[in-house]
C-alpha cells in the first residue's frame, strides 16, 4: 500500500508517493502529474529536466584523496588543489651532484628537468631514476658540438631520485631545476 503526501491543490501542489518498487516520486500537479524528481532504492536521484535551487546548496566536505563521486565543496578544492608548483629552484653542479640519490621531502609531487650540452663533441647523456627505477635516458648526437639534451620527470612525495652521467658531458655543464 502506498502512502501519499499532498500539499496544495491538484493544479499546483506537490504530491510525494512511494511506490511498490521502492522509488519515491515527487510529482507536480495531480496524482498522475508530471514527475519532477524521483529517488530510487539505491538513493539515485533523477531530475528529468532541470533543477533550480533556491537558497543555499550545501554538502559534506570529503577528506582529501577521496575517490568517490561527490559534490566538490570549496573547502575540498582549496585543500587539495593549491597551485601546481609553489617553489622553483635551479641548481648548479656544486648543489646537485650527478650520481647522488636525493629524496623528495615534500608530500607533493616534484617535477625535475635536467639539461646539458656536449661542448666537447662527444655525445652527452644522462639517465634519470625515480625510486631506483630508470624512467628516461637522453643523449645528444655523437660528433656534434653545442647540441643540448634534456630530460624531465615527476617524483612522488617521499620518493628518491637520481640523475646519472652516461657519458661525455662535463659535470659543470648542466642545469638542474626542481619544481615543488
Amino acid at each position: 500500500m502506498a502512502t501519499t503526501i499532498q500539499a496544495g491543490n491538484a493544479t499546483n501542489g506537490v504530491i510525494v508517493t512511494p511506490d511498490n518498487t521502492g522509488t519515491l516520486e515527487i510529482k507536480t500537479g495531480s496524482g498522475t502529474g508530471t514527475t519532477a524528481m524521483s529517488i530510487d532504492a539505491s538513493q539515485a536521484i533523477t531530475v528529468p529536466v532541470s533543477l533550480n535551487v533556491a537558497g543555499t546548496l550545501s554538502a559534506v566536505t570529503p577528506a582529501g584523496g577521496t575517490n568517490t563521486t561527490q559534490v566538490a565543496t570549496t573547502a575540498f578544492v582549496q585543500s587539495t588543489a593549491g597551485s601546481l608548483f609553489s617553489t622553483v629552484t635551479t641548481y648548479n653542479s656544486s648543489q646537485r651532484v650527478l650520481g647522488t640519490t636525493y629524496t623528495n621531502s615534500s608530500t607533493k609531487p616534484m617535477f625535475i628537468q635536467v639539461s646539458a650540452s656536449n661542448a666537447t663533441g662527444i655525445s652527452a647523456g644522462f639517465a634519470l631514476y625515480v625510486a631506483g627505477t630508470l624512467v628516461q635516458r637522453t643523449t645528444t648526437p655523437p660528433g656534434t658540438v653545442g647540441f643540448y639534451t634534456s630530460g624531465s620527470f615527476m617524483v612522488p612525495g617521499g620518493a628518491t631520485y637520481r640523475v646519472d652521467n652516461l657519458t661525455g658531458f662535463s659535470p659543470s655543464n648542466y642545469l638542474w631545476t626542481e619544481m615543488v
